[in-house]
């Protein structure tokens, strides 16, 4: 009896596991993959120490970790659900009456938790398929009756795997946005600045160029899946403590005269040796227009996006210089970035640059937003960083190089040290764009002779600060400290 429970408690461990799978591959791990509602009240009601630690001591893998969690809690709820099964079909005459059962209640509770007939689908056969594999009425444990039970799981699990993925290229994922047809003028102002950035890069390996290409663009944001909306049902607003409510929608948007600019963005929660730090050129619409339209009454302003999330800045200073961005690098913007409309606001933290906006309510107290409610401060000044990313060996000479940042105070000087920052000599730097709130690269050249060497970069802004040295964490209003590498002289 014992050796039943086990067989059958490990059997629909397997069977959940392989239902997300299931779902996963069926959907592309978009908004209808079964982990996202789990990720979402994880996301909502994790406490902030709890989700700051994770930020903190992770980073960017920490989204990865509370994704993968949010899918082990509901491969364990498949899990109960397929165990109950089995015991039920146990006690039936017809066989496998349990996993078909399984197989039925999971994709009911798949689809009354994401309403995707194919994300169910995909549960129903990776559940099947595992449940199947097990004896209804396991038999004494033997060492061939095991290696038979695994065998025959194994080869479900694989078989989850091909259905799975002939069901994901069926269903297909998102759509992708539809092309812009921007107007000449606008087109060429984009040329310009990506002519511009490709002509004052440095060619350093393993490093962007002054334009990331988008693929490459980092994302964050609180999702497990990447929203999809649609432009036809956008309708933007700016509301509160206003004298009269401005709403358009994205014809309209799109109709109003553009800004064509450059601009770097930072996540405020990566570390100094993070990468979270990218710089595009962007097409949008100035906010001002918009506030001026409205006449606000207050000093602060809550951005609110689509998917639920909101941020609070002061007005003065932050959201006048904001625009309503709808294309990057003269593409439509991507949906991972904030399709079809996000704020960008040149020379602030990520965070209070909202993707998927459509709300602007204006208050005449400060508020809290997302983030802001668990600690992190999006409306500090930018921290000064020099990144060391490119490290490459010619001839005798050792090159490394990466990028500097300062928000809109700009760079005036990077320096590097190689004897861990015992003495520091001027590194060469690229010709500042137009635009002010961009980074620059650097780059660096020194012979030596074989052996290991500390490289240590730091940057100066454009007011002649030198970026801080000590190391403090990111929370709450960005990391300091410098970076750092051992590169080997061979």
């Amino acid at each position: 009896m014992k050796y039943r429970s086990v067989v059958r408690a490990l059997a629909s461990l397997i069977a959940g596991i392989a239902g997300v799978l299931g779902s996963y591959l069926a959907t592309g791990g978009g908004t209808a993959f079964v982990g996202v509602p789990a990720t979402e009240l994880l996301v909502e009601y994790s406490p902030a120490v709890v989700v700051n630690t994770v930020i903190e001591t992770f980073g960017s893998f920490g989204e990865t970790l509370l994704v993968l969690s949010a899918a082990t809690m509901t491969a364990g709820a498949f899990a109960v659900v397929g165990y109950a099964s089995l015991v039920t079909g146990a006690r039936a005459e017809p066989p496998y009456v349990g996993a078909a059962l399984g197989s039925v209640l999971s994709a009911l509770l798949a689809l009354a938790l994401v309403g995707s007939l194919l994300s169910s689908f995909g549960v129903a056969v990776g559940v099947l398929l595992v449940l199947l594999a097990v004896p209804e009425r396991p038999g004494p444990a033997s060492v061939d009756g095991t290696r038979r039970h695994v065998l025959r799981v194994g080869a479900a699990v694989a078989g989850v795997g091909v259905i799975g993925t002939l069901l994901g290229r069926l269903g297909g994922g998102p759509t992708p946005p539809p092309s812009l047809d921007l107007p000449t003028e606008t087109e060429l102002a984009v040329e310009s600045r990506l002519d511009e950035a490709r002509e004052r890069s440095f060619d350093l390996p393993d490093a962007p160029g002054l334009v990331s290409e988008i693929g490459e663009f980092y994302t964050v944001d609180i999702n497990s899946a990447t929203p999809t909306f649609d432009a036809e049902d956008w309708t933007f607003f700016v509301e509160g403590a206003v004298e009269r409510t401005v709403a358009i929608d994205y014809d309209d948007l799109l109709g109003r005269e553009a800004d064509v600019f450059a601009a770097t963005l930072r996540c405020i929660g990566e570390s100094v040796d993070g990468n979270l730090l990218d710089n595009a050129v962007w097409t949008g619409v100035p906010v001002s227009d918009l506030l001026s339209e409205a006449a606000p009454r207050g000093e602060y302003a809550t951005i609110h996006a689509m998917d639920g999330y909101d941020e609070v800045v002061p007005i003065e200073g932050y959201l006048e210089r904001g625009l309503l961005v709808y294309a990057m690098n003269g593409e439509t913007l991507p949906r991972e970035h904030g399709f079809p409309v996000r704020l960008l606001m040149p020379g602030t933290w990520g965070k209070v640059n909202v993707k998927w906006i459509d709300r602007i309510e204006i208050t005449e107290d400060e508020e809290e937003g997302y983030w802001g409610s668990r600690g992190w401060n999006g409306t500090a000044p930018m921290r000064t960083v020099a990144k060391l990313w490119s490290a490459e060996q010619e001839g005798t000479e050792m090159h490394v190089g990466g990028h500097a940042y300062a928000g809109d105070r700009g760079i005036s000087e990077v320096e590097v040290s190689i004897d861990g920052g015992e003495s520091w000599e001027e590194a060469a730097l690229s010709e500042a764009l137009s635009d002010g709130a961009t980074w620059r690269q650097w780059r660096y050249a020194f012979e030596a002779d074989p052996g290991e060497y500390e490289v240590v970069v730091r940057a100066v802004d454009g007011e002649g600060s030198v970026q801080e040295g000590e190391e403090g964490s990111a929370r709450p209003d960005g990391a300091t400290g410098w970076m750092s590498r051992t590169v080997t002289v061979e």
